[in-house]
């Protein structure tokens, strides 16, 4: 009987074991589906060599604030945001005439810049650990942002991240890199 019972005592204890030990595996990392408010990189805001070479004052802009989730998602775990990117009015009336001239496109349809100064570009993530070592660095797909508005942006990156780098993100930051905006060519 004492044998019984031992067999049946060692039993429930390795099922227990087993069970415990494939839910502490299997379970979605911590940082999964949860908001992570995000960091500016430095001021926030990076320019492409075309941008700073133009020769009339760019709009001022604030650091981007927002947030960032990891998404599990048929490509596997992705990063989702939501941000949001002030910048000071700029009409594009106010340009030099040479940025300010209409041109011909396909159709010969004529066009002229918009009415306010725009920035071409994307959003650039660092998940960094509690330490702040870098973990990934990630690129955000492309946006045009608007001078005179809030710019509030939603969207997720294409790249995976791999769960190890999603358990251990306890930093994000973020920085919008304009590498083109209108009208910055002289027509």
């Amino acid at each position: 009987m004492k044998r019984i019972l031992l067999i049946v005592c060692v039993l429930a204890v390795g099922v227990a074991g087993g069970a415990s030990a494939t839910y502490l595996m299997m379970r979605p990392a911590p940082n999964l589906n949860r908001w992570i408010p995000v960091v500016p990189n430095g001021a926030g805001l990076g320019f492409s060599t075309k941008v700073i070479s133009i020769d009339f004052g760019i709009p001022d802009t604030k650091k981007p604030t927002g947030k960032v989730k990891f998404l599990n998602r048929d490509k596997g775990i992705q990063l989702g945001y939501i941000l949001t990117l002030p910048i000071d009015p700029k009409p594009t009336k106010a340009l030099p005439e040479k940025y300010t001239r209409l041109h011909t496109v396909e159709g010969g349809i004529q066009v002229g810049p918009p009415a306010q100064f725009e920035f071409q570009g994307n959003f650039n993530f660092t998940l960094k650990d509690a330490d702040g070592f870098i973990l990934l660095q990630l690129k955000g797909p492309e946006h045009y942002l608007e001078a005179n508005s809030q710019n509030q942006v939603q969207g997720t990156v294409d790249d995976s991240v791999p769960p190890s780098i999603v358990k251990r993100t306890k930093i994000v930051e973020v920085e919008f890199y304009a590498a083109d905006c209108i009208p910055c060519d002289a027509q």
